[in-house]
């Protein structure tokens, strides 16, 4: 009776009827499952593989990591985001509450925003697929997953502990949300496209160029009244906490971008040619993104011009495509009239863009030739892992190595004792940063601690301090403990412990 029971329980709940796992007929039938696992599989190798030695305690990362930390434990969010490098103005505080929100998830270690922006990068090979799936077909989406699972600029981001990397995500979920629409109708969508365009705006400024995305729906697929207001509501909700901080500080980012957009961007000098631009600057994105070289660039802009011609002479371009290549071309055209410098990481939003045009050619030549198609895919894809090759064995632990040293060197020194760390203006912040972090995830820094500076300055230019004996991992480290925060800041010290970092970085309105 017991075994009967318990057959028809394991029966009832399908335990007796999984599948054979060792039949290669389940996996024939599942194909494009097995093909998803095993890019999934790729691209997470490729993003954390030999992840200690890749992944690198930046100053501007670090800054950041610390200020999520400390909000996370003092219940703060900051109104506001990073500084922008244009010019007087903030971004939006989208990027600082995805930090906390991934920090949350594991706080008892300082890696864990570092792994979220990796697995967030895996992610979107996954949203890449849905998006070629939607598309077009479920092949496509296998190529245009793989291209993605292997690019070269997508693996060095995913390390990267930055506003711009994020950016990554919100492009990439924007168009899924737009085929979405466009193949359903439905307001949801139409909701969800603006808004993550939106949040990528909120991140990084840069990705403002996505805009274009929004008119060219609504000309390729015009929605009702109820459906704009969606769009509406959905690119505003993101940024009334931007609106409302900058109503309540004396419209401080809107003065400064009025200030940016009349001035600021004359008066750096970049050149901008037609011709420089075309042919020497946007092949060499392109290769960055895929290929890993300028040739493989040059190659893929030439065969999507070719593929794109050839199937709009043959009507073989759907209006999902079609929408994505004029977006694209309206960007590009205005991208040239950017007048600002054109470090890669500025690009992220373009990625999955030109993935997909990228991922087109390769699927339009399958599709006329299996041989010579698979080829080309294969080809493109040694490249890319050739250029993968040195991000994967690349080793910039040594900074990690330092900080974690000098810890347990103060900690030895100290014991039992929280300290106040102090950096000094003549040194960079790029190690002080650093090891205030990993000293506030040690739980060995307080405010009103034990002054401790740390500095590679000579002693005459920091004050006649008792210089701490022992380190053996370069820099200096000074006892300043007898000295009031009045005398350390006219000696150049200031705290970079986590509050202060809060303060100069996250509350900085607030002086």
């Amino acid at each position: 009776m017991y075994f009967s029971t318990v057959l028809f329980i394991l029966k009832w709940i399908g335990v007796l009827k999984m599948p054979n796992l060792f039949s290669l007929n389940y996996y024939k039938k599942r194909w494009f499952e097995v093909a998803v696992f095993l890019i999934l599989l790729l691209g997470f190798f490729l993003r954390f593989y030999n992840y200690e030695a890749r992944f690198a305690l930046a100053g501007d990362q670090t800054r950041d990591a610390i200020i999520a930390q400390y909000a996370l434990k003092e219940h703060k969010i900051p109104a506001t985001g990073p500084f922008s490098s244009a010019g007087n103005f903030t971004t939006g505080n989208i990027w600082y509450i995805w930090l906390i929100g991934t920090t949350s998830i594991y706080p008892a270690s300082f890696l864990t925003p570092w792994i979220a922006m990796s697995a967030t990068y895996v992610l979107i090979v996954f949203l890449m697929i849905l998006i070629g799936k939607e598309i077009i077909d479920r092949k496509f989406g296998l190529i245009l997953g793989l291209l993605a699972a292997a690019s070269p600029a997508q693996i060095l981001q995913s390390s990267s502990l930055t506003n711009p990397s994020l950016v990554a995500l919100f492009s990439a979920l924007s168009i899924y949300f737009l085929v979405r629409y466009l193949k359903t109708a439905k307001n949801l969508f139409l909701f969800l496209f603006p808004f993550s365009i939106a949040l990528a705006i909120n991140t990084h400024f840069q990705a403002i160029y996505l805009l274009v995305l929004i008119p060219l729906t609504f000309i390729f697929k015009k929605p009702k009244l109820k459906g704009v207001f969606m769009a509406i509501l959905g690119l505003v909700i993101p940024f009334i906490p931007y609106v409302l901080f900058d109503l309540e500080n004396n419209r401080y980012n809107s003065r400064g971008i009025i200030d940016y957009l009349l001035y600021g961007q004359y008066k750096i000098y970049i050149p901008n040619r037609w011709l420089t631009y075309a042919s020497v600057f946007f092949p060499q994105l392109w290769g960055k993104i895929i290929g890993g070289t300028n040739i493989a660039g040059y190659f893929l802009i030439i065969l999507s011009g070719i593929s794109i011609t050839y199937s709009i002479f043959k009507r073989k371009i759907n209006k999902e495509m079609a929408l994505l290549i004029v977006s694209f071309l309206a960007i590009f055209f205005a991208l040239r009239f950017y007048r600002g410098e054109r470090f890669d990481g500025y690009f992220i939003f373009l990625h999955p863009l030109i993935l997909i045009l990228s991922a087109f050619a390769c699927y339009v030549v399958y599709k006329l030739n299996k041989i010579f198609g698979l080829s080309i895919i294969i080809v493109i894809l040694m490249l890319s892992l050739n250029a993968n090759f040195e991000t994967l064995v690349r080793n910039k632990g040594y900074i990690n190595l330092q900080v974690n040293y000098w810890n347990r060197f103060l900690s030895e020194k100290y014991p039992g004792e929280k300290l106040e760390l102090y950096g000094h203006y003549s040194t960079s912040e790029s190690l002080s940063l650093p090891l205030a972090l990993v000293m506030y995830q040690s739980n060995h820094l307080a405010d009103g601690g034990h002054k401790v500076g740390f500095s590679n300055t000579e002693q005459k230019y920091v004050g006649r301090f008792k210089v701490i004996t022992g380190n053996e991992m370069g820099f200096e480290f000074w006892d300043l403990n007898s000295s009031s925060s009045a005398e350390l800041k006219a000696s150049g010290w200031h705290s970079v412990n986590p509050s202060q970092v809060y303060k100069t970085s996250a509350e900085w309105y607030k002086k």
